[in-house]
């Protein structure tokens, strides 16, 4: 399966998450009350954090975050990481698995 590659300073490109137990089983997001997708340029750079919305009604495990910004993209690097953070309360507090994806310069 090949990587997406991500342009510098794009703006609408969607980032889905999709959030699992430790049994690998969805986790129900319907209920969720922190949905955040953290984003950095490497894993030295400074990390960004963005809120996320449910992609549907929550039960899926999924959200998604669309970047906004010409910032939000802001450096050209072959490893991007990102990764979800969520709160479903009485449920489940926790994060996704750490993804990587390349971010190329532009002309």
């Amino acid at each position: 399966m090949s990587v997406p590659v991500h342009q510098v300073g794009a703006i609408g490109t969607v980032f889905v998450f999709t959030v699992r137990n430790q049994s690998g089983d969805v986790v129900d997001l319907s209920t969720a009350t922190t949905l955040y997708a953290k984003f950095r340029a490497g894993p030295k750079a400074t990390t960004k954090t963005f809120g996320g919305t449910l992609l549907t009604d929550g039960t899926d495990g999924k959200f998604y975050y669309a970047t906004a910004a010409v910032s939000d993209l802001d450096v050209a690097h072959d490893c991007w990481q990102r990764q979800g953070d969520i709160v479903v309360p009485g449920l489940y507090s926790g994060r996704t698995e750490v993804r990587t994806f390349p971010v190329k310069p532009n002309l």
